[in-house]
């Protein structure tokens, strides 16, 4: 079962997510949303993935997800940062993200894109 970090401020839409996640066989670890915290709890959990809202524009967060590709420990993990504030948007785009989600979201399209790069991860994997 793959581990899902879960970095979402609005509880009605952290508690939807998580809910959906676990249903389609996902393991859910909620996440701090600040900077320090987000770190932490990657080194102390691993999660496979990591999502992060990303709403009001906040230069801490941005360059937390910056910090988090860049550390040799983190950058692997796959990051889908969901956002409906084009300013966040566009920095995010020049960061190392590995996606920006628009939101609304479609539920479907969150699982797909989560499985699809959990594939291509699988698939690296078999190779190397």
């Amino acid at each position: 079962m793959y581990k899902i970090g879960l970095v979402e401020q609005n509880e009605k839409l952290r508690k939807l997510l998580r809910q959906v996640l676990i249903e389609a066989d996902f393991e859910v670890l909620e996440l701090e949303q600040s900077e320090n915290s987000i770190q932490k709890d990657l080194n102390k959990y691993h999660p496979d993935f990591l999502i992060m809202d990303i709403g009001i524009p906040n230069d801490g967060l941005v360059q937390t997800c910056n910090a988090i590709k860049l550390h040799k420990s983190t950058k692997y993990i796959p990051l889908i940062v969901l956002s409906n504030n084009p300013l966040i948007k566009q920095k995010i785009i020049i960061s190392c993200t590995d996606q920006v989600m628009d939101m609304p979201f479609k539920i479907e399209d969150l699982i797909e894109s989560i499985n699809n790069r959990l594939e291509v991860i699988n698939s690296l994997e078999v190779v190397n």
